[in-house]
């Protein structure tokens, strides 16, 4: 979170679109979003350049965060690009990777205070009969959704959102 606020100067409400595949830095990158009091736009590995380039314009996403071994197609995706600036990625070893960036920033991150009807998450439908489709989330949707998963699972999502939300 300290990455989004501090070195990329983005406020609760902005879009970050992220891109990588399930794992602990997607989980991260996802929970720090959320955190922020920003909009998580999550994309699916196997997208290419189009179709990243629509969910981008149509999510006016302002930053992203991105498995470096998917940066290729997510830079030559955008037809109103990102700034090189606006993109981090996990998964290289330069002093730049998130992993150097997370790892410089010691102190905790306060949880941005939401509403429960604040957007927390958009997803986009496959797009496969034209247009991808938007679908946007609030904190309350979520926390209801996650509940009528398994009950382990329900169990941590519903944590791990509660504390997103400040709860």
């Amino acid at each position: 979170a300290h990455v989004l606020v501090r070195d990329l100067g983005l406020v609760p409400g902005n879009r970050v679109l992220l891109r990588g595949f399930n794992g602990r830095w997607m989980a991260a990158a996802w929970l720090a979003t959320i955190k922020a009091g920003m909009v998580a736009v999550t994309t699916m590995p196997l997208l290419r350049a189009k179709e990243l380039g629509v969910i981008i314009e149509r999510a006016q996403c302002s930053a992203a965060l991105c498995d470096a071994c998917l940066l290729d197609e997510l830079r030559q995706g955008t037809r109103h690009p990102l700034e090189a600036e606006a993109i981090r990625c996990w998964g290289h070893d330069g002093p730049d990777s998130l992993e150097a960036l997370v790892k410089a920033r010691a102190t905790p991150f306060r949880a941005v205070a939401t509403a429960s009807d604040d957007v927390c998450l958009i997803a986009f439908t496959s797009g496969t009969t034209g247009v991808p489709t938007l679908l946007s989330i609030n904190v309350t949707a979520r926390v209801e959704s996650v509940s009528k998963a398994s009950r382990a699972r329900s169990y941590i999502f519903l944590t791990l959102a509660m504390y997103c939300a400040g709860l």
